[in-house]
């Protein structure tokens, strides 16, 4: 636990209006907190990130809103949305550590919303799908069926070849970038588009939140190693019709046309027949 390192907890009502589903924004900040802005604007390192809650979407068969379940060929009754990194940014010299919290803490607020996993959104800027390829690699977030991490490398591959295109622009465009992204970190961790108050988290809030996500990914991996059942040998040979139970087969027949024969109708001819074997017949 680092006691010059704080976190704050933001959450943002969704808009019909505006269709955005309600968010949550966690911020990482190192440094004293007793520095004044202008300080803090030159020294203090900070992580910024904010994620879509996730939520379960029921269908309304007079709007149609969901398509035909391509496997079944039915409407989907209902959808699960994911909740989703839309944005992460950090300033240049804020820690591993510190990021690692910020999306432990989204983590752990993904399992309160829709099925519980946390992805990404499929359009992320040029800023944040770095880190957010970084968090997929080591396991805090889930791949994004829409934009797998193919797409993500691809486009890191394509950043990098752009930024060194032209090296007389290399510096000068890797400068931009780094003021932007510190110019959104900060402008986020001073809340200064907020409408809404921050919530101060406890000092320990960010490595609780590491352990309670490092316990989940191995119980995960340990489920996915585990050996399959062995499956039972085979005690005997025939078909699935010698083990069916007799209703089984007495509906079958009644369907087929077949006379069937009650359990009582069934004992009379078996006592029938000892008794023709004893007399002879």
């Amino acid at each position: 636990m680092n006691p010059t390192r704080r976190y704050h907890k933001q959450d943002t009502p969704g808009s019909y209006v505006w269709d955005t589903p309600p968010q949550s924004t966690f911020t990482v900040e190192e440094g004293d907190s007793s520095k004044s802005d202008i300080d803090y604007e030159d020294d203090q390192e900070a992580v910024a990130l904010r994620v879509n809650h996730g939520n379960w979407n029921s269908y309304d068969p007079h709007r149609e809103l969901y398509p035909l379940d391509p496997e079944t060929g039915e409407y989907k009754l209902f959808t699960a949305e994911p909740s989703k990194i839309v944005s992460l940014y950090g300033t240049k010299n804020v820690t591993p550590k510190a990021v690692e919290q910020a999306l432990a803490l989204a983590h752990q607020e993904a399992t309160k919303h829709g099925p519980g996993t946390l992805t990404y959104d499929s359009e992320l800027s040029d800023d944040s799908s770095p880190m957010v390829l970084r968090a997929l690699n080591k396991g805090y977030v889930a791949e994004n069926i829409d934009y797998p991490r193919q797409l993500l490398e691809a486009d890191a591959r394509v950043r990098k070849q752009d930024l060194n295109y032209n090296s007389y622009y290399v510096e000068q465009e890797r400068a931009n970038r780094r003021r932007m992204s510190d110019r959104t970190t900060r402008s986020m961790v001073k809340n200064e588009y907020g409408v809404v108050e921050r919530e101060e988290l406890p000092e320990n809030a960010g490595q609780e939140a590491v352990n309670r996500v490092r316990k989940s990914v191995a119980r995960r991996n340990a489920q996915r190693e585990l050996p399959e059942p062995e499956q039972e040998p085979v005690t005997h040979e025939g078909s699935l019709w010698d083990s069916a139970s007799r209703k089984d087969k007495n509906s079958w027949n009644e369907a087929s046309g077949i006379p069937t024969t009650s359990r009582a109708g069934a004992f009379k001819n078996y006592v029938g027949g000892i008794v023709s074997k004893v007399r002879g017949n």
